[in-house]
């Protein structure tokens, strides 16, 4: 078991050093961002409750994954997280009784999305996989595909498809995008270290004219309170896309974003990189085991 410490900025908060093979399996991740009660504090922190699943929102896009499993429509694992925007002005907040959803690894949003379409969008957007490889190299379907850990056919029946409204508010989401684990009433240490990284981070991106490139978001609990400040990346472009990372703060938040914005497209994620690794945790798409497996690659590429 690591040892525990404490930052000096955060002296009450005890954090360990971030370790690889701490994400869960999952093969897509949904960020979901509902409108605020009225009434709430103008604190610029997002008001949700320490189990973000009792928010309407996300209730309903728990429930359309389950009845879409039911019906094997989605192979895997999907994780849903909800979000904010760190700066209100970059996105305005969505409307009553609507949401703003990201889809990633697609990488794909859908603004002011009526909550009623989240069990229509769900299994017809998340049941969309690409053709993988075989373990013997050769090219196969989605009969084929894994779920999780276990070695398990999916043959889905007929697939359900984005209707003509949906398919119209789909759009591309474009750049880095950077979600910060803030979810103060889930832990103390998001809350605090989480809150502070954003507000760095978006210094940073405003002073080095970032705008349009990287995007700093909120989000709530992706488990790892320890760890903190954790933060998952995404960008079609990016080699990182779909990396977590912990261990970021205030302090090495602008070495973390130079990093980030300077690796050469191409490269295999943080592997090789003497800064990110140490922060990386895992990947989307793999196993505890293969991140493992990765991280011991990196070391014996650094020996």
């Amino acid at each position: 078991m690591l040892a525990s410490f404490r930052l000096p900025a955060f002296p009450n908060l005890q954090i360990e050093a971030p370790a690889p093979g701490t994400v869960k399996r999952h093969e897509q991740h949904i960020f979901l961002w509902s409108p605020q009660p009225a009434g709430r504090a103008a604190t610029g922190e997002p008001d949700w409750p320490a189990k973000v699943e009792r928010l309407p929102v996300l209730l309903n896009a728990f429930k359309a994954v389950s009845a879409a499993k039911l019906k094997q429509h989605i192979p895997g694992s999907i994780k849903i997280t909800a979000y904010e925007e760190a700066c209100p002005g970059d996105t305005a907040p969505p409307k009553p009784d609507h949401c703003h959803c990201l889809v990633f690894p697609q990488g794909v949003s859908f603004y002011n999305l009526p909550q009623n379409k989240l069990g229509r969008l769900i299994p017809a957007l998340c049941s969309s996989m690409p053709e993988l490889e075989a373990e013997d190299g050769s090219d196969t379907d989605l009969a084929h595909w894994k779920a999780g850990d276990a070695d398990a056919a999916w043959d889905p029946p007929e697939m359900p498809q984005l209707d003509h409204q949906l398919a119209w508010m789909q759009g591309e989401l474009k750049g880095l995008h950077l979600f910060v684990c803030a979810h103060g009433s889930r832990d103390a240490r998001c809350g605090a270290i989480g809150n502070a990284l954003v507000t760095r981070l978006s210094e940073l991106v405003w002073q080095q004219q970032l705008d349009g490139q990287v995007h700093i978001h909120r989000c709530s609990h992706v488990g790892g309170h320890k760890y903190a400040g954790n933060v998952v990346v995404y960008g079609q472009l990016s080699p990182c896309d779909g990396d977590w990372f912990g261990g970021v703060n205030p302090e090495n938040a602008a070495d973390f974003l130079r990093n980030l914005v300077e690796m050469e497209v191409g490269s295999d994620g943080p592997l090789g990189n003497s800064f990110l690794m140490p922060l990386w945790r895992g990947r989307s798409g793999q196993s505890p085991s293969e991140q493992l497996e990765y991280a011991a690659c990196a070391c014996a590429s650094a020996a």
